[in-house]
């Protein structure tokens, strides 16, 4: 979560429905994220994955394509708003360290 950029949220709502293993999360995008265990009433989308496929997305590491290819990720529902969802996550620059 605090990864997760506001600024790449304007303009974006959405409700998902994460389904990792037997824990439900649920994840809600209105100008910022929320994100707690539970259901979605009428979600925008169902994703059903494992925590490591999650972070590897978030963390961009791996396409949510290359994912659903490999079966490691299936997605129910607004495919596109799934896609822009793991955009909303930046990593920090990494440190520049000087040796000597």
């Amino acid at each position: 979560i605090t990864l997760f950029d506001p600024g790449l949220a304007e303009g974006f709502e959405t409700a998902l429905q994460l389904r990792l293993g037997e824990e439900r999360f649920r994840a809600v995008v209105a100008g910022d994220l929320t994100l707690e265990r539970g259901e979605v009433d009428q979600p925008d989308a169902l994703v059903t994955t494992d925590h490591e496929t999650l972070l590897a997305l978030s963390h961009r590491r791996r396409e949510l394509d290359e994912a659903e290819a490999a079966g490691d990720i299936e997605v129910e529902g607004d495919h596109e708003a799934v896609e822009r969802f793991f955009g909303l996550f930046v990593l920090p620059e990494p440190a520049l360290i000087e040796v000597g």
